[in-house]
């Protein structure tokens, strides 16, 4: 029953966390979380609750499409730095990108698709 009891507690804390918060939590720790969260749904034998996110994309996330829906630009979007919003992800080595507004929602979008994706 404790056991139980802090399964739900660690999903709670994994649903419930702001998209900003996410290193806050350990990755071992919140992949550990999504996989319980997506044994859990596989042993009830019931499908997984797609996250808030999935609403946002144009395709069924049970069955994406095999090709990018938008295809990878041939010439730099942005001009300078200073037109960067916080949708925008970069890349880059090290941890100087992972303050970022955008990467910190890409990994907050990851994060709440790990369950489903680890029940493919």
């Amino acid at each position: 029953l404790r056991e139980s009891l802090e399964e739900e507690e660690e999903e709670e804390e994994l649903k419930n966390l702001d998209p900003g918060s996410d290193e806050d939590i350990p990755a071992s720790k919140r992949a550990a979380m999504a996989s319980a969260a997506a044994l859990r749904a596989a042993a009830s034998g019931s499908p997984l609750r797609p996250p808030k996110a999935a609403s946002e994309v144009e395709f069924d996330i049970a069955d994406p499409p095999l090709e990018p829906i938008h295809p990878p630009s041939e010439e730099a979007v942005l001009e300078s730095a200073m037109e960067m919003t916080e949708n925008d992800v970069l890349c880059g080595r090290g941890g100087g990108t992972n303050s970022q507004m955008g990467n910190r929602r890409f990994r907050a979008l990851v994060r709440d698709f790990q369950p489903t994706y680890l029940m493919a």
